[in-house]
């Protein structure tokens, strides 16, 4: 019944609750340093908005932080677009490839 789900649900959330945190624990330097550049950019504004929820921060550093997650936002973006930019240029390549392999084909000039 509905007990039997209660209790199923409790304890799948006993078993998150017991995973490694990602997160490093909010620091209680009102200017702590920024997450590391070796971070992937998803990962450093996930740890930078972490950071924005402590309490301790100095109006210096949320607006450092805010500074650096836009940055990181734009460098984010910046190279899903390069990504899809390098794909599309790839597909094309794939395409005019295999079209010049039909017309050799065609024409006889097969040098498989």
């Amino acid at each position: 019944g509905i007990n039997a789900e209660y209790g199923e649900t409790k304890e799948e959330e006993t078993k998150e609750d017991d995973a490694p945190d990602p997160l490093p624990p909010l620091s209680t330097d009102p200017d702590p340093p920024l997450p590391p550049t070796t971070l992937s950019h998803s990962t450093r504004l996930l740890h930078l908005a972490h950071m924005l929820t402590s309490t301790v921060l100095s109006a210096n550093s949320i607006r450092r932080i805010e500074r650096e997650m836009r940055k990181c936002q734009r460098q984010k973006e910046q190279e899903e677009f390069e990504a899809e930019i390098e794909r599309e240029r790839e597909a094309r390549k794939e395409e005019r490839e295999r079209k010049r392999r039909e017309r050799r084909r065609e024409l006889g000039l097969d040098d498989d």
